[in-house]
């Protein structure tokens, strides 16, 4: 069975509203795919990054793009990897001093993740992966290196598939629909925001059917548990 298109994704929003251009409905499921993946938290993608002796922070790949729910392992080898701390620039301030102009270094142990704007520190539109403490070795033969995952974006196109970690395509197009209406349609911008949020709640059943609840009590029929007389 054939995957489903983008473009068959903007079919659907167009049939409740002919006038959506195909341009626009791309630029409106590029919004709502974001959404969609940012609140389902299904990890869709991993990231290896190089380090280097002296170097804090480095940037990740634009498209694609991991956006969330990131998990960062320092790797030295194969089958040697340590799971990286999370935090964040806030907290760096608070309890790491001087950390912005230290230049010691050791083996990384936390991580966090920025969005500088400014192009003399990265890329614009870039996120930036910053390391702490600062690494005391650079890449060699491949490790050490960090390896991130988590959430990714990829920008869709009319001809490209849409992310099979979505296992409701509708979700997708009652949010074009619901953001084509937020500027044109109020009367109908209520009734499809509904929509979009009771098929985004499918879409999170359906994903969190395929994982086990290792909490949940489990219930066995009576038939198993009558005592066989022998």
């Amino acid at each position: 069975m054939a995957n489903l298109l983008w473009s068959n994704v903007i079919d659907g929003a167009q049939r409740a509203y002919p006038m959506l251009s195909d341009a626009d409905g791309l630029v409106l499921a590029k919004e709502v795919l974001i959404e969609v993946l940012a609140s389902m938290q299904v990890e869709t993608g991993e990231e290896d990054v190089n380090i280097t002796d002296g170097t804090r922070e480095y940037e990740l790949a634009y498209d694609p793009q991991i956006i969330g729910d990131v998990v960062v392992y320092y790797r030295t080898a194969v089958d040697a990897a340590t799971r990286l701390t999370p935090v964040s620039v806030d907290w760096m301030d608070g309890f790491r001093d001087n950390w912005r102009t230290t230049a010691d270094t050791g083996t990384p142990s936390m991580f966090y993740l920025r969005a500088p704007t400014s192009a003399a520190l990265t890329t614009q539109g870039k996120l930036v992966i910053g390391l702490d403490p600062i690494p005391d070795t650079t890449t060699a033969a491949g490790y050490p290196k960090l390896t991130i995952y988590g959430v990714e974006y990829e920008e869709p196109l009319a001809n490209s598939d849409v992310p099979q970690a979505i296992p409701n395509v509708r979700v997708l197009i009652e949010g074009i629909k619901r953001n084509y209406a937020m500027d044109r349609d109020p009367a109908k911008y209520q009734l499809y925001k509904s929509t979009f949020e009771d098929e985004l709640a499918k879409c999170q059943s359906l994903i969190n059917r395929q994982a086990k609840d290792l909490d949940a009590p489990i219930v066995y029929p009576t038939w198993m548990n009558t005592t066989k007389i022998v």
